[in-house]
């Protein structure tokens, strides 16, 4: 991305992108039930498979990023192209 699309990104990311997500129904359970999930398995698992699974989900947030960067750039260019 370029620096004027990075600059966007990161103020969506940071001003619009929470709004949006609440306005979606069932948004808000599904973010109740995942952190509940993450709690019981915390409780259940011993600590070397509680360390394997964080950096498994620390790399699946990773890779979360990389398609919200490559969804906000690909509509950057749609949007790009519909304007002309």
């Amino acid at each position: 991305m370029t620096d004027a699309m990075e600059v966007l990104f990161n103020y969506a990311q940071e001003h619009t992108v929470r709004p949006l997500l609440n306005q979606e129904h069932g948004y808000a359970a599904a973010r109740l039930c995942a952190d509940q999930q993450i709690r019981h398995l915390r409780l259940l698992l011993a600590k070397e498979a509680w360390e394997y699974l964080s950096e498994l989900l620390d790399q699946q947030n990773q890779l979360i990023f990389f398609h919200e960067r490559a969804l906000f750039h690909a509509g950057f260019r749609l949007s790009m192209e519909l304007a002309r």
